[in-house]
């Protein structure tokens, strides 16, 4: 996996969350190595990052269909900022899945900062094994078309599963969680540090880039079945007084992400999520020409019971009559009832 630094759109394709456990278990048992106690080089513990990131993956199996909301503030400051200066407003999420039947829905409401004022933000995404639909927030039409479309931008969808795991820019690409099993993201080449700083906390670092200049940061917490609770990506320093390889100077964080989880059932889903992304602290002096931060709140309708389909098709969008409708898969506009 390539550094994203500067580059929203890095992460690959993703592969298939049936095989998670397996393949997790797999990719790590080659390094074999225990974590080691804070402050002690020598002793070991009995938890490796295979360990931790198996526990994750047989969560991301378990859990198989959900349906939940969330709201929360976002803020977002910088020169990339539309007027300059600093900006908030609210978000609201709807989203739903069926993780064996390949469906996933979500919806993003969202206002933006313009030259002119604000404009409603947001979309809708609907993916499905036969059709993906996209549509504004607020917009009286919407575009039906085959398998695989990509989302529009400002919906900004993302999967629970990669919380804690994905940093910022990635998390809102929708990638799955074997994305990051495909291509090795913990392979234990890019591992070079995995540490225990309690009983309950573990931290595992690995080096990402042609060169390892991105640095991810990932603890784990015993207390929510060793799901990810923090997540820090920094880069190397940039400029003239700074190596251009190994060892690096590294900056302050760019992507962080805190993550609350709860339990239903037998598996853990997030209760609250907070984001920070700040562009470009690997330069010096480190100013950011944008920081977007958020926090959410989560509300769950239900965590591994049937999922109404209605969710997945054009009669569930609540669309308002007369709404027009391009359906790309055969080149027919027409017009909801």
């Amino acid at each position: 996996m390539r550094s994203t630094r500067n580059n929203r759109s890095t992460s690959p394709v993703a592969g298939i969350a049936a095989v998670l456990f397996v393949v997790m278990v797999i990719i790590f048992a080659s390094a074999g190595a225990l974590c080691r106690a804070e402050g002690d080089d020598t002793g070991s513990i009995a938890m490796r990052p295979a360990d931790l990131m198996a526990a994750v993956s047989q969560n991301a199996a378990n859990l198989k269909s959900g349906v939940f909301s969330a709201s929360g503030l976002c803020v977002q400051t910088g020169e990339k900022v539309s007027g300059g200066g600093k900006y908030s407003t609210n978000i609201r999420i709807f989203s739903a899945f069926d993780e064996p039947a390949k469906l996933f829905r979500f919806d993003r409401e969202q206002k933006h900062k313009t030259p002119d004022g604000e404009t409603q933000g947001g979309a809708q995404y609907v993916s499905t094994p036969t059709h993906v639909i996209l549509r504004r927030e607020g917009a009286t039409s919407l575009a039906i078309k085959p398998p695989g479309e990509k989302p529009l931008t400002g919906t900004d969808p993302f999967r629970i599963q990669t919380l804690g795991i994905a940093n910022t820019n990635e998390l809102v690409k929708a990638y799955e969680l074997a994305t990051y099993i495909d291509k090795g993201l913990f392979h234990d080449e890019r591992v070079v540090e995995c540490v225990a700083e309690s009983n309950s906390l573990y931290r595992v670092s690995c080096h990402l880039g042609k060169s390892g200049e991105a640095k991810r940061t990932i603890w784990f917490g015993r207390d929510v079945g060793w799901m990810p609770v923090r997540m820090e990506e920094r880069y190397a320093k940039i400029g003239k007084d700074f190596p251009k390889e190994a060892p690096f100077v590294w900056a302050d964080e760019e992507h962080l992400c805190e993550v609350r989880w709860i339990k239903v059932g037998s598996t853990w889903v997030p209760s609250r999520v907070k984001s920070d992304y700040r562009s470009g602290m690997f330069r010096e002096p480190p100013v950011p020409t944008l920081t977007d931060s958020y926090e959410l709140d989560f509300q769950w309708k239900s965590v591994n019971q049937s999922v109404d389909p209605r969710y997945f098709i054009l009669e569930g969008l609540d669309l308002p009559p007369g709404s027009l409708v391009f359906d790309f898969r055969d080149s027919k506009p027409y017009r909801v009832n």
